[in-house]
């Protein structure tokens, strides 16, 4: 939830995420279909808030949470609902710019949710205040980092990461190679590359990529601390 990226190519969607958190956290479940607000839905889960940081719903479409919004705000305390059950709850939605509207966000913490539906790259944000829809070109690749756990220039390194990783292949990038980039850049850098260790208090926990493909979707989820790898596959309705 705290590094996604975004790529298109001619023959796939392809969107990314590394989740960091708490070492104490529980590890989530593997990704599987599950009932949430009357639709089926694909998504890990976090066992103790019961929510998700990527989820796709039957039509295809995925929703990725980032903690934080633009800015990372003064200090406050949120006792709201999970993020992670908001991003459940669009994606059940039939519509979402109508479900984003509707939505109560009392009390949740600040958050960005990047949306990949009907052909459309939309970007999500909640500031503890206000609410912003952005529609994002779908043919740039895109990076975003979560705005609580990395300072404004480091978030911009590696957007410069992620362009010079495309420039150098000087080719078309498929699913290896963005798993490539999210599993091995900078991994010397233990703060801000992009598998992290905090002095073991905040990790890297695991890589999570969802590929959109002619008639379906998959799954593919990495569990850094159980060293497991899960791949989901389901076919469009």
């Amino acid at each position: 939830m705290c590094t996604v990226s975004f790529y298109k190519t001619q023959h796939q969607v392809i969107i990314t995420s590394n989740r960091d958190e708490s070492a104490f956290r529980p590890n989530s479940t593997v990704p599987k279909s599950e009932l949430a607000f009357g639709k089926r839905l694909f998504f890990p889960k976090d066992p103790q808030a019961g929510g998700t940081w990527i989820v796709a719903n039957e039509k295809g479409d995925a929703f990725v949470l980032l903690n934080g919004a633009e800015f990372n705000g003064a200090a406050k305390s949120y006792c709201g609902r999970s993020r992670g059950i908001v991003l459940l709850e669009l994606a059940s939605s039939n519509h979402i710019n109508a479900a984003w509207h509707q939505i109560d966000l009392l009390d949740v913490a600040p958050f960005t949710i990047v949306v990949y539906a009907k052909n459309e790259l939309i970007q999500l944000r909640w500031d503890g205040e206000n609410k912003e829809h952005q529609t994002l070109s779908s043919g740039t690749p895109m990076i975003w980092s979560s705005s609580t756990l990395y300072a404004p220039k480091i978030i911009k390194d590696r957007r410069s990461w992620f362009n010079q990783f495309i420039r150098e292949k000087h080719q078309q990038l498929d699913a290896n190679d963005l798993m490539d980039f999210h599993t091995n850049t900078f991994t010397a850098d233990k703060e801000n590359g992009l598998i992290i260790d905090r002095n073991g208090k905040m990790l890297t926990k695991s890589v999570t990529q969802w590929i959109l493909h002619n008639g379906g979707f998959s799954i593919r989820h990495i569990d850094l601390v159980e060293q497991t790898t899960t791949i989901l596959t389901e076919k469009l309705c």
